[in-house]
């Protein structure tokens, strides 16, 4: 059971980490980056928050789930 409890504890960290790599990442965009339709290209009709906040949201369900 213990090794389990160990197990858990380190994904936890490791997921922990990855947040905090997200936010610092997001952190780099200006608010007109992040919030004018369409400031890069790529996002086409999108806000680049929008984006972010529809695949982190996808990402993270799926993260609890390996949980």
């Amino acid at each position: 059971m213990e090794k389990h409890q160990e197990t858990s504890h380190k994904v936890i960290k490791k997921k922990s980490i990855s947040h905090e790599e997200t936010l610092t990442l997001l952190r780099q965009f200006s608010d007109k980056e992040l919030y004018t339709k369409p400031f890069y290209s790529r996002t086409r009709t999108t806000s680049l928050e929008q984006y972010f906040q529809s695949s982190l949201a996808s990402h993270y369900a799926w993260s609890l789930r390996d949980l």
